[in-house]
């Protein structure tokens, strides 16, 4: 292979790791590191490593815990694949690049895409579903998606649209892309940017299922998000609302007032919301550190991910609010990420992504130091807590938060893709006999 190859020992090796956000994952030990610029490289890299059986890890935005993985050839795609070309209300993104230099990118031309609660997450966002703001009314991310292309695990390129001959690898493509591909770039459709009212407040634990009932309640130019977790500068576990709508939707802004609000504002575009997080309490947020930790010092977290229907009310709450209250410690949080409304609309099997008529998208997030001796067994013990009490009330699995080698994996892989799970098992088979890619068992 001619490409130049990170090995470790070397700055750049330890440079590319370091700039991973995930902690598990900057903590990995990749054979080498491949920085691609180019979809012949991709391919070239792709070949290299079917050609000596070594798996694959793939680095868009460095938020998974699986974008760099001990042993892997690791493909670092963010610093040199990561063009936005915008063009005839269309826009042609490279895999380096995340979701805020996109909505960067868009902003001049006066358009933008629906993306998630952050702007730092890649691919892995957009491949695999993009929950965020403005899905009741745009739909997800991957909703947006004209044309995928990307390479094969045995090195060959491949380009799928909708109505490209191949129904089915495009419909698993669109949520279940990780599995079969290295998808190097995508063609979506924008929408006007809009100019977005954005309500935030700070409730008690017992305000909960009132302010969940009105969230449900919201026409779908609103959207009502929760936090459920403990304050920079409060030692209690608080419920953070985030409401967001259209300025222009006089439906959704006045329906917002029945929410008591703290903090309001409005902003310019998607990319300038505040943060998705819990603030001080005038406001404001911590000033993110000049300088990380050595990677291997980073926090670390055990994450589930699982859909829910609107109406679980009273029994949703009092198991959220029973968890948040008995953290392992004050970094623990749950996050309700408001859903339904049109992408609720789309055929449920229409793409990979199968949760489409749920109402709440809640992510359990433990987090705990390395050094902490039973940290990490005790955040896990928590978090699988959680998901073991609202399993019987979930309707789907979102998988860019997946345990492989765990024994809840399965389920997770069955609540995810329901009947699309056997295609997606064979397309597997057929695609990436050697198991290059992440595995479905």
């Amino acid at each position: 292979m001619d490409l130049p190859q990170l090995t470790a020992g070397t700055d750049k090796y330890e440079s590319s790791l370091s700039s991973l956000i995930n902690g598990t994952a900057a903590a990995q030990q990749p054979e080498l590191i491949i920085q691609p610029t180019s979809p012949s490289e991709v391919q070239e890299a792709v070949r290299y490593a079917a050609s000596r059986n070594m798996p694959i890890s793939v680095r868009s935005g460095g938020h998974s815990p699986f974008c760099a993985a001990n042993g892997s050839l690791m493909l670092d795609l963010a610093p040199g694949f990561n063009k936005v070309t915008v063009e005839n209300h269309k826009v042609r993104v490279q895999a380096g690049a995340t979701m805020g230099q996109v909505l960067a990118a868009l902003a001049p031309y006066d358009c933008m895409i629906p993306v998630g609660t952050y702007g730092t997450p890649g691919f892995g966002l957009l491949t695999m579903g993009g929950v965020g703001h403005l899905s009741r009314s745009l739909g997800l991310t991957i909703d947006a998606i004209e044309e995928l292309k990307g390479v094969k695990p045995d090195g060959q390129p491949f380009t799928i649209s909708a109505g490209s001959g191949d129904n089915q690898l495009w419909t698993l493509l669109r949520g279940a892309a990780i599995f079969l591909a290295v998808i190097t770039e995508a063609t979506l459709r924008t929408f006007p940017r809009q100019r977005l009212q954005v309500q935030r407040h700070i409730a008690e634990l017992g305000q909960l299922e009132e302010l969940l009932t009105i969230a449900e309640s919201l026409p779908w130019g609103a959207s009502c998000s929760f936090i459920l977790g403990y304050p920079p500068d409060n030692p209690k576990p608080v419920a953070m609302t985030y409401a967001v709508a259209p300025v222009e939707d006089t439906l959704a802004t006045d329906r917002l007032s029945q929410l008591p609000s703290s903090w309001g504002n409005e902003a310019e575009g998607l990319e300038a919301l505040p943060p998705f997080a819990l603030p001080f309490q005038d406001g404001s947020h911590p000033i993110a550190p000049i300088t990380l930790p050595p990677r291997q010092h980073r926090l670390r977290t055990w994450v589930y991910s699982l859909s829910l229907p609107a109406g679980c009310g009273h029994a949703l709450v009092e198991i959220l609010q029973q968890a948040i209250s008995q953290p392992p410690n004050s970094m623990c949080q749950i996050d309700l990420q408001h859903v339904g409304g049109v992408v609720n609309d789309v055929p449920a099997l229409s793409t990979a992504y199968t949760g489409r008529n749920a109402e709440w998208s809640i992510v359990i997030t433990g987090v705990w130091n390395p050094h902490e001796p039973q940290g990490a067994k005790h955040c896990r013990a928590w978090a699988d807590k959680v998901l073991e009490a609202l399993l019987p009330l979930a309707n789907h699995y979102y998988v860019v938060q997946r345990h492989p080698a765990t024994l809840i994996y399965e389920q997770e892989l069955r609540l995810a893709y329901g009947p699309l799970l056997q295609p997606l098992k064979l397309r597997k088979q057929q695609w990436d006999p050697q198991g290059l890619l992440p595995q479905l068992a």
